[in-house]
């Protein structure tokens, strides 16, 4: 048999003996959200506090939760938020949702923009609280970058009743608060025809951009940066060192916030990505965004 379909049939099978043994649970008498900001200025974080009521019989359930995303049109992975801390307080115990081992699947290459800030904290948990008790967990959030026009910072949440990551969801409740950090500048930007042909010296495709807001005769920075292994692009490649990422100058938009940057020669080879920079001015954070492949 092949080996592939081996692997397929080994994985189904240690799943479905992990979904027939996983903790089944019991619901709380009641449970409640409520967000707040904690702190002021950028330094401020959003609080989200669940009061869980666990009633006679005690409780044990499943909570997860999904961050907001970018108001942005195009491909762009990570959120506004980023978890910083997941506590309980009070009786009971709180860890992350079992996950069955199945054999990892292979890197699939996807060209995408990351703008998000890593956490260590997982988006499902496991709840038990003994009967009689109460508890309150709390999860901390901070803002990951400068925030757009739009941004929101609502976070959903549901409960599920098997000890299990694909559990069925049920929705709770969703819950946002005021905004978080500072403001940023979203930089949008289109390739209009890619340049070379074979045989030629490679160059740059032309690159049309629009701040939003706009900002008025402010510098744009652009630099040319290398994906990962599994074709993204993140923010925090900007300052790696050539090849990763290769300076191709700086722009100022007009009055109506937009730009141009000209094709230009580019020696290296592979598949690279635009990544944009605008600085900071007054109460606005610099900030960053990615643009085309090419």
């Amino acid at each position: 048999m092949n080996i592939a379909i081996v692997s397929v049939l080994l994985a189904l099978a240690v799943f479905g003996i992990f979904f027939v043994s996983a903790a089944k649970g019991a619901m709380p008498t009641s449970i409640s959200v409520q967000a707040d900001r904690v702190g002021y200025g950028a330094s401020a974080e959003a609080s989200y506090r669940l009061n869980i009521d666990a009633g006679s019989s005690g409780v044990a359930f499943g909570l997860s939760y999904q961050l907001p995303p970018w108001p942005a049109s195009e491909k762009l992975h990570g959120s506004p938020l980023a978890i910083a801390m997941v506590d309980l307080t009070g009786s009971g115990s709180i860890r992350p949702v079992a996950v069955p081992a199945v054999p990892k699947p292979g890197l699939k290459y996807e060209e995408i923009c990351r703008r998000e800030r890593p956490s260590p904290f997982a988006s499902a948990f496991w709840i038990e609280l003994p009967p009689e008790s109460a508890a309150q967990v709390e999860l901390r959030g901070k803002a990951s970058y400068p925030r757009w026009p739009g941004t929101r910072y609502d976070i959903e949440f549901s409960t599920f009743g098997v000890d299990n990551p694909f559990a069925v969801r049920t929705p709770l409740q969703t819950v946002s608060i005021s905004p978080l950090g500072m403001k940023g500048t979203r930089i949008v930007m289109r390739s209009l025809k890619a340049h070379g042909q074979d045989g030629l010296p490679r160059t740059t495709p032309e690159i049309v951009g629009q701040t939003d807001p706009p900002r008025r005769f402010s510098p744009i920075s652009l630099r040319a940066v290398r994906p990962t292994r599994g074709g993204g692009v993140s923010l925090g490649q900007w300052s790696k060192p050539r090849p990763t990422a290769v300076p191709l100058g700086t722009v100022r938009t007009d009055r109506q916030g937009q730009f141009r940057l000209a094709p230009q020669r580019f020696p290296h080879v592979g598949r690279y990505a635009f990544l944009a920079r605008s600085k900071a001015q007054r109460a606005v954070a610099a900030d960053w965004n990615c643009g085309p492949f090419f």
